[in-house]
């Protein structure tokens, strides 16, 4: 019943301006972190996506990463609430977030992986995995991510970022 009425909580207003709820997923292995990106883009972000109507954000990222790497997740807690405003391509974006903490099972195919790699939906992202000491060079959005992502925090913090 409900499934014919979910959407992502994504709303455009005249063509210019967008509003955004995203979740997304620290996702860690010893000294490493895994991020993704979108084949024509030239950044990474964390592994993730778009809430959905009538969905709470841990049922969100649970969904997200179960669809893009076929994996069940366990949520270990929420780090960061962020308020993230940003311009991609010609439109100014207003994104809500809420990225936590997860762990993958330790089975998972997915701590075995070298280099790149594609997730189960197919070739449009990108996957890698980073040591926490490379996170510097490389070009992560939202930017606050390359310094708070070295030092995880021990409560829940709210973000306002503008980039």
């Amino acid at each position: 019943m409900w499934e014919e009425y979910i959407m992502d909580i994504t709303f455009y207003n005249n063509n210019e301006t967008v509003f955004n709820y995203r979740t997304c997923g620290v996702i860690t292995d010893d000294k490493r972190i895994l991020l993704h990106r979108m084949i024509d883009n030239d950044f990474w972000v964390l592994v993730g996506g778009r809430v959905q109507m009538l969905e709470s954000s841990e049922c969100a990222i649970k969904r997200e990463i179960k669809e893009e790497l076929g994996v069940d997740i366990e949520i270990s807690r929420l780090l960061w609430t962020v308020e993230n405003f940003f311009k991609f391509g010609d439109k100014d974006y207003h994104e809500l977030s809420t990225i936590y903490l997860v762990n993958l099972p330790k089975e998972s195919w997915i701590i075995n992986q070298q280099g790149s790699f594609d997730g189960i939906e197919g070739k449009r992202v990108i996957y890698k995995w980073f040591n926490f000491d490379e996170l510097n060079l490389l070009n992560i959005k939202p930017s606050f991510l390359i310094e708070k992502l070295i030092y995880l925090p021990k409560h829940i913090n709210h973000i306002i970022n503008r980039e």
